[in-house]
């Protein structure tokens, strides 16, 4: 079994090595990882300066971009499987997506990038500017927030490997009963057993 050491940080400013990450262990035999991307509306103070929007438009995009109370969801099927089911892990960013996106891939690749909301959003989920494009910090926000997160879900997941034999990463959103602006969902499309906000 591996030993993992997670100590996630007092708050959320910038700092050496830090992750947003925050990781709730689970129990040793399981392979579950209830994963939790865009629960947060937390966004540090100093990259708060670089976004465009007003106070009051920030929070706008906050109610319509945040998966709100998906934490709490979490947190609620974690301990109820701890009835003899083996307790999922938690892992849970401590940021906004508007910090940085955990769930988009880095670089040109992600089909995301094409209406300004690929790792680092640029646009708003109307499509008005969220940052200056291309982002003037967007290297700096990969390296202090992306790359560590990244970092600890795949320390996790090799970790559960090791230890299981298995990963199972169970994504936990919320959604709309209609797309946003931005979104690439075709109208009538609705996920999976999932259930609305």
């Amino acid at each position: 079994m591996t030993a993992l050491a997670f100590s996630p940080p007092e708050n959320t400013e910038e700092g050496p090595d830090m992750t947003i990450c925050r990781l709730q262990l689970g129990d040793l035999t399981s392979p579950a990882i209830l994963h939790v991307p865009h629960a947060s509306r937390a966004i540090p103070d100093t990259v708060r300066a670089g976004l465009l929007p007003s106070a009051a438009e920030v929070e706008a995009e906050l109610d319509e971009s945040t998966d709100t109370a998906t934490d709490l969801i979490a947190q609620g099927a974690a301990d109820y499987s701890t009835a003899g089911r083996g307790r999922p892990w938690l892992a849970i960013n401590e940021v906004s997506r508007l910090v940085i996106d955990p769930e988009r891939f880095p670089g040109d690749a992600e089909p995301m990038n094409a209406v300004g909301r690929g790792a680092v959003y640029t646009r708003t989920c109307t499509g008005t500017p969220l940052r200056p494009e291309p982002a003037p910090d967007s290297q700096h926000l990969m390296d202090t927030y992306f790359h560590p997160y990244a970092a600890t879900m795949s320390e996790l997941v090799d970790d559960r490997l090791a230890a299981t034999g298995a990963a199972v990463i169970i994504d936990v959103h919320s959604y709309t009963h209609r797309p946003s602006a931005f979104d690439c969902r075709a109208a009538s499309w609705s996920p999976t057993g999932g259930r609305g906000r």
